[in-house]
């Protein structure tokens, strides 16, 4: 029988249980994996940590759903369950509206009351969070991070490993490099370089 196995009981893996919940029974999930023993403590979580990553021994049936916001480790933790044979599900919750000719990769998470415009293509491990409206022809790179309420311009990139915080935007056809970060309530109207912070309206490098 499939499973569902939640990677990561963080604050995120907890938002993503619960959208697991609005679709599916209680009994579908086989527990979560992380590297702190405690960190469903305190939730009312009846569902368990089954082991670190590097433990994880999958059953037959498990699917893994990719769980992990931040960017910095993100690679560094499918790698590992990479190793150890692990199957990654794509989960795009029921609420969200995709265009048409939208390519999401292994291991992406779409949450509630997103919209992902025509001709849109996202990486591998990539976490798109709550209300993020993605325009037509963007690009979002493996293990990127795209909070709530932010925007993605039309023909806009994230290359791998790109953090956008809460209610940012990035401008149509601007490029956000690899590993960079726009923060929250920031407007990037200009390529962000990579490994760069930026913050404002109109956002610059800190």
């Amino acid at each position: 029988m499939k499973k569902f196995v939640i990677a990561g009981a963080g604050g995120f893996g907890r938002e993503v249980y619960s959208y697991i919940l609005n679709a599916k029974s209680p009994e579908s999930i086989r527990g979560f994996l992380d590297d702190n023993p405690n960190a469903l403590e305190g939730f009312g979580i009846c569902h368990k940590i089954i082991s670190d990553f590097a433990s994880y021994e999958p059953l037959e049936g498990d699917t893994v759903i990719f769980a992990v916001a931040n960017p910095k480790i993100k690679k560094n933790i499918a790698d590992i369950l990479k190793s150890k044979g692990a199957k990654f599900g794509t989960f795009i919750h029921q609420s969200s509206v995709l265009g048409l000719n939208v390519k999401i990769s292994e291991g992406a998470v779409i949450a509630p009351f997103c919209v992902i415009g025509s001709n849109v293509e996202i990486g591998s491990f990539a976490s798109i969070n709550t209300s993020v409206k993605i325009s037509s022809g963007a690009k979002a790179g493996d293990f990127c991070t795209i909070s709530s309420q932010c925007v993605v311009g039309e023909n806009a990139t994230l290359k791998d490993g790109v953090f956008m915080a809460s209610s940012s935007i990035l401008e149509s056809g601007m490029t956000m490099f690899e590993n960079s970060t726009l923060g929250i309530n920031s407007h990037a109207d200009k390529d962000v370089e990579k490994s760069r912070c930026t913050f404002g309206n109109p956002a610059e490098y800190l």
